[in-house]
């Protein structure tokens, strides 16, 4: 039998320890510490040509290793121990004596003398050697054994006793998550080692991989039984024997247990029916209005993508395997939102669109910020854009939030403040402060996050940030805090002291969408000079919606007005409006607050019973006549007790069990599960379900 192992179907109880290796000869070292060659300025107490700048390593000793023809590099602040491998007890004794004629105290050793003494040992004794760049650290990881009258500083016999994991592993088979690119075969058995970790070590590390939640890598290496017998012995120094150590047949097979990922919301069938419900209504309404549904990929082109503006790289998912089989641009992303993918489809679709074109689209977008309240990885926009050639209508600005205001009472979601503000306002207020115009963008996204930082955050970021003086400041502030029910906000912002005709087009424009929404209820829409949208293609008009009842929530209903997105895409200038629904927003706040009840377990509307094996195919026929005529119908899969087919129903709320007449009889049993009301019914025909 062959087997297939990986790491998660080890069995942490078969581990067992022994040392690396138990070779007497290949597990001796001699070191040879270097002294510390900078004075206490940290200043070259020697010149010497071998001493040079390593690249990110700073001042190093290099010698030539004769054996290799290579340099090596040895600290020279005294922290290094060149290590002579595997010396034979003749080459140490030579080795010793080669130091102790150049110093018998080796800190007194200087660069000319070291490197003397590297030459006369490759060419005397042609021993090999490595260079360590701790010195704590090879000296606390070794054993001085032997040759107990050497100073361990230097000259000494060292034993490596670092231990190592194994498990054995019977059988025949593949381990695959060891080092080598291929897998690792095991045949009549091996070992599978875990140099220098022990067994506490390896066991987290297995149960680590069984959750997912690795926070380091570990790889197993598959020795022979044969070869791992010769060269290894237990951590207490004994041989090992193969009789008594722990054997492990087969892979374990373990159950994962999932853990839900952070910013992926999903929902059992009940919420999932109402959530179902809601999209249906929100494509309803938006077709009441005439807008037409398209659909575009979840994957764009990052250049397409990067025209939201700052903050691009923060937001996207790429497509790692897409991209990697082409190394040229342009590269693939998830999309963060419909509106840029709108813009693109409007270009590429031109000729074929009839304008002014007005689109909805209900789509799941992805976004790679960290997710927080209210805020997701994964989520649904439901939006709704006009685009036409320009001049494109004021009209359409004030439809939009009439639109999402009946969308709203639709849903029946509670109270929604919409406000609404114009970029020409800021735009054409922060250039008349002479802010220049790189930094207007600057100061449009600080002031954007004044409901979430709060004034003092955003007076701290406009002075340091964009170097704002304390009056500039202060307008700024002035101006975000300009709120009004009415159409009339002219004489607010004229009060201020800044007149620019950009500011007095984005006011007119303002008060036209304000006088258009008197038809909604008081209070239902506000002008907010405080809010922008973080977006930067937006020109004009901007939206932002809020739950009233909950006001530290994040914005629900987002959108605004740009001229120049779809240009960006063809050598047309086709201004847009638009504006977004967050529908995973709004609906997963509703199913927190419990303001959202379960819907159906199941969408079936009758249970056809199946009482014993010869009503199986009259069963049938029932259920394949009332799906004709357009109910949902499930079949009970057995005939077992009547009494457990009706638990059934109940169990999933299905509102009707029909129970097949028996004999030649055609009268058939329909029982209403909720009032326990019970009928016979010659034909099902006409039989229609309340």
């Amino acid at each position: 039998m062959k087997n297939i192992w990986t790491i998660a179907e080890l069995d942490p109880s078969k581990l067992f320890e022994v040392i690396r290796n138990r070779d007497p000869e290949t597990s001796m070292r001699f070191s040879l510490p270097i002294p510390n060659w900078l004075d206490e300025a940290g200043g070259m107490k020697f010149e010497h040509p071998q001493i040079a700048d390593v690249p990110q390593k700073g001042k190093r000793f290099g010698f030539h290793n004769g054996e290799d023809d290579c340099y090596q590099y040895a600290k020279i602040d005294g922290n290094g121990v060149i290590i002579f491998t595997s010396p034979t007890p003749g080459q140490v004794i030579a080795l010793r004596s080669i130091i102790q004629e150049y110093a018998e105290n080796v800190a007194n050793l200087k660069p000319e003398d070291v490197h003397n003494i590297m030459l006369r040992a490759y060419d005397e004794l042609g021993i090999m050697d490595v260079f360590n760049g701790n010195r704590d650290e090879i000296v606390s990881g070794m054993d001085l054994i032997g040759q107990q009258d050497v100073d361990p500083a230097y000259g000494s016999f060292v034993y490596k006793p670092d231990v190592s994991s194994c498990i054995f592993l019977a059988g025949n088979g593949e381990f695959l998550d060891g080092p080598a690119a291929t897998p690792q075969i095991i045949e009549n058995g091996g070992f599978v080692t875990f140099s220098g970790q022990s067994k506490e070590n390896v066991a987290a590390f297995i149960e680590e991989t069984i959750t997912g939640n690795v926070s380091k890598k570990l790889k197993g290496k598959i020795v022979s039984k044969v070869q791992f017998l010769k060269s290894r012995r237990l951590a207490n120094g004994h041989p090992i024997s193969l009789s008594k150590i722990p054997v492990q047949e087969a892979p374990l097979k373990r159950i994962y247990t999932p853990k839900p990922i952070s910013g992926f919301p999903e929902w059992t069938p009940e919420i999932r029916d109402i959530e179902r419900q809601w999209l249906e209504a929100v494509a309803e309404i938006f077709e009441r209005y005439g807008f037409v549904n398209i659909e575009t990929p979840a994957a764009e082109e990052i250049a397409v993508l990067a025209d939201k503006g700052e903050e691009i790289e923060r937001d996207v998912y790429e497509m790692k395997r897409m991209n990697a089989e082409d190394d040229k641009d342009p590269k693939i992303a998830l999309h963060y939102d419909l509106t840029v993918p709108m813009a693109r489809y409007v270009a590429q679709h031109y000729n074929e669109l009839s304008f002014p074109f007005k689109r909805y689209q209900i789509q799941k977008v992805w976004r790679g910020s960290r997710p927080q309240k209210g805020k997701f990885r994964e989520f649904i926009q439901c939006d709704i854009d006009v685009v036409d050639h320009c001049p494109l209508s004021m009209e359409f600005d004030a439809d939009f939030p009439v639109i999402l205001y009946n969308l709203v009472k639709r849903l029946d979601i509670g109270n929604i403040a919409i406000s609404v503000n114009n970029r020409k306002i800021l735009e054409g207020f922060y250039r008349g402060l002479g802010i220049d115009d790189p930094q207007i963008l600057r100061a449009i996204h600080v002031v954007d996050k004044i409901q979430k930082v709060g004034e003092e955050g955003v007076r701290a970021r406009l002075s340091e940030e964009l170097g704002l003086s304390t009056p500039k400041i202060s307008k700024c502030i002035a101006l975000a805090e300009i709120r009004s029910t009415d159409a009339c906000i002219k004489d607010r912002v004229m009060e201020l002291g800044i007149d620019t005709p950009l500011l007095r087009e984005g006011i007119k424009e303002l008060d036209f969408v304000m006088n258009r929404l008197r038809c909604l209820p008081e209070g239902a829409v506000v002008a907010d000079l405080s809010i922008a949208r973080g977006f930067d293609y937006y020109t004009g008009t901007v939206y932002e919606g809020r739950f009233v009842d909950y006001p530290d929530h994040p914005p629900i209903l987002v959108g605004g007005r740009y001229d120049n997105l779809v240009g960006k895409f063809m050598e047309q200038q086709l201004p847009g409006v638009g504006i977004s629904l967050e529908l995973t927003s709004i609906f997963t706040k509703l199913v927190k607050e419990g303001q959202i009840q379960p819907g159906r377990k199941t969408p079936t509307q009758a249970l056809v019973a199946m009482p014993d094996m010869s009503s199986r195919e009259i069963a049938r026929q029932i259920a394949d006549q009332l799906r004709e005529r357009g109910l949902s119908v499930e079949v009970y899969h057995e005939p077992i007790d009547i009494d457990k087919q009706k638990a059934y129903a109940i169990e999933k709320g299905i509102p009707y069990l029909i129970t097949p007449s028996a004999g030649n009889t055609r009268e058939h049993c329909v029982r209403d599960m909720r009032s326990g009301i019970q009928k016979k019914i010659p034909s099902l025909r006409h039989w229609q379900p309340n």
